[in-house]
């Protein structure tokens, strides 16, 4: 079953906005670079210029768990935590369905995950 992290940030106001953003580039670039972690998708969704909602999408827990595990991925945290982040709050969900809708094709879905 497909997992959801979802991760609610604030900017701090020093915050070097560049920066932050290369090194998601560089966070995105490695997680989609390695079957591993099962890696899907993300969304990042502002919400004004310095806090907003990021939405990543692995094929599993496990994958989403090797993530969060990575060394790599693990000292971008350390350094968001010291360099770019006021507040952040996270979640996580396995998916057990989702629903999509077309106005162009009036074409509605709906798929529901089997264990």
């Amino acid at each position: 079953m497909s997992y959801l992290n979802v991760f609610r940030y604030t900017l701090r106001e020093d915050c070097n906005v560049a920066a932050y953003d290369a090194l998601a580039v560089e966070m995105y670039s490695l997680a989609s670079s390695s079957a591993e972690y099962e890696f899907e998708s993300i969304e990042r969704v502002a919400e004004s210029e310095r806090s907003g909602v990021v939405l990543e999408r692995f094929g599993s827990l496990e994958g989403a768990k090797r993530w969060a595990r990575c060394p790599e991925h693990r000292a971008a945290m350390k350094r968001g935590r010291a360099e770019f982040y006021e507040s952040y709050a996270g979640m996580g969900a396995v998916l057990d369905h989702e629903y999509s809708f077309d106005r162009a094709t009036n074409t509605a879905q709906r798929s529901t995950f089997a264990d």
